[in-house]
């Protein structure tokens, strides 16, 4: 598979996100294996990805961040907007777990496989 920096100008082309400014940035000391940080009136984000992990698990998670920046508003609406700390637990929750479902099917797609 190409480097994480081609398969993000694959990502942003395929996801239509050429109006953002999105930097890549390896991070040894993130506990996750990525995680993004939004400008949303500016349209811009920061991905940081996880540089001990497998390029695998680099890969999905760049996956993984770019939909959740194609998707922001939407998960945005639905999560900030909930008062109710349990309620909002739980569908960010779900956010997280379709994210990662849509993730892994495109992340297959890229990969050749099913």
């Amino acid at each position: 598979m190409e480097n994480l920096f081609e398969l993000l100008a694959k990502l942003i082309t395929v996801f239509r996100l050429k109006d953002w400014e999105i930097q890549l940035i390896f991070d040894r000391s993130i506990d996750n294996i990525a995680q993004t940080h939004l400008m949303l009136n500016d349209y811009i984000a920061v991905i940081k990805i996880n540089s001990t992990k497998s390029i695998e698990e680099q890969e999905l998670s760049l996956v993984h961040e770019i939909i959740h920046i194609v998707l922001r508003n939407s998960q945005q609406i639905c999560t900030d907007n909930i008062e109710n700390d349990k309620v909002s637990e739980i569908l960010n929750r779900e956010v997280e777990r379709e994210t990662e479902k849509l993730a892994k099917g495109v992340y297959a797609l890229i990969k050749g496989g099913e």
